[in-house]
């Protein structure tokens, strides 16, 4: 059985991580499959035993459950259950060119990841269902959770580091005990800071702060946000709290006042003006244009 979905994902100006432009699920019981795949895609194998018979020899051969594999490059691959009665796989595939200028070393990132890793199986069943749960059930914020979630997954296969579930880190609050991320690393806390507390009132010194607690310094916390995204931290939390109105404008009925307020605005003139200035139309404008689209 094969799964092929191709998520929703919102725009959003500066996203940490690429998500997944194209997730396919398969499931094999004592049969083959035949799959083209175009871009870098990444395959977890998830139970049982795959065996890949690919041009690519170092990908060729069994697989157990724990198996990584990535390429950089397109691949077609004949995927059978090997000498297991049942395997399953999870295939993530990203559309590097489409990516912004924002996210060129993410390339460079992918260039340091080795074709084929051995992990716990648990390990990757915890991220799959993390990323499923991400990318089909919640099209706000979806992607940013997976974002989040494969960034730290990306940065411990280049670094050839382990990666195990760290609690509370990189989950969807409320969505199951246990998160999975890769702690310590300053940006990552500082961008999952952020989102959490993105409704209240925080600002660059709260921001700072979470670096200084990762082992990091208040004068690299501009450094680290500049490398990533060309903006300092106060202008990142600024476009993230635009990013979730333009969201819950275009995916809720929630007054102006309430979307202010669940963003982190002081009051909808205060959101409304910033909300003009960066996408060149007001609040009450996008939403009765959105909504004019979706009934013609």
């Amino acid at each position: 059985m094969i799964s092929d979905f191709f998520p929703f994902y919102p725009k959003r100006p500066y996203p940490v991580c690429p998500v997944p432009s194209r997730v396919v699920e398969v499931t094999l019981r004592k049969q083959e499959v035949s799959l083209t795949l175009s871009g870098s895609h990444l395959i977890l194998v998830l139970s049982g035993i795959a065996h890949f018979g690919v041009e690519q020899a170092l990908l060729s051969g069994d697989h157990p459950a724990g198996t990584v594999l990535f390429s950089l490059s397109p691949g077609s691959y004949t995927i059978g259950s090997g000498s297991a009665a049942v395997c399953s796989l999870c295939i993530y595939g990203f559309d590097v060119g489409q990516m912004q200028s924002g996210l060129c070393c993410v390339s460079s990132l992918f260039s340091c990841i080795s074709p084929v890793r051995r992990m716990s199986a648990g390990t990757l069943s915890h991220l799959t269902e993390a990323l499923h749960e991400a990318l089909k059930h919640d099209p706000v914020g979806g992607d940013i959770t997976a974002a989040g979630l494969l960034y730290p997954f990306f940065l411990s296969l280049a670094a050839n580091r382990p990666f195990s579930p760290a609690s509370g880190h990189g989950m969807p609050r409320g969505r199951g005990a246990g998160g999975i991320g890769l702690s310590g690393d300053p940006l990552i806390e500082a961008i999952d800071f952020i989102v959490r507390n993105h409704a209240g009132p925080i600002g660059a010194a709260d921001i700072e702060r979470v670096v200084i607690d990762t082992g990091g310094s208040r004068a690299q916390t501009s450094r680290l946000f500049e490398a990533a995204f060309g903006i300092r931290p106060v202008e990142y939390l600024r476009q993230y709290r635009l990013h979730r109105a333009a969201l819950l404008l275009e995916h809720s009925d929630l007054s102006l006042d309430c979307i202010a307020q669940a963003c982190g605005f002081v009051g909808r003139s205060y959101l409304s003006a910033l909300f003009t200035r960066y996408y060149g139309e007001s609040p009450t404008m996008r939403r009765k244009r959105l909504r004019n689209r979706s009934e013609s």
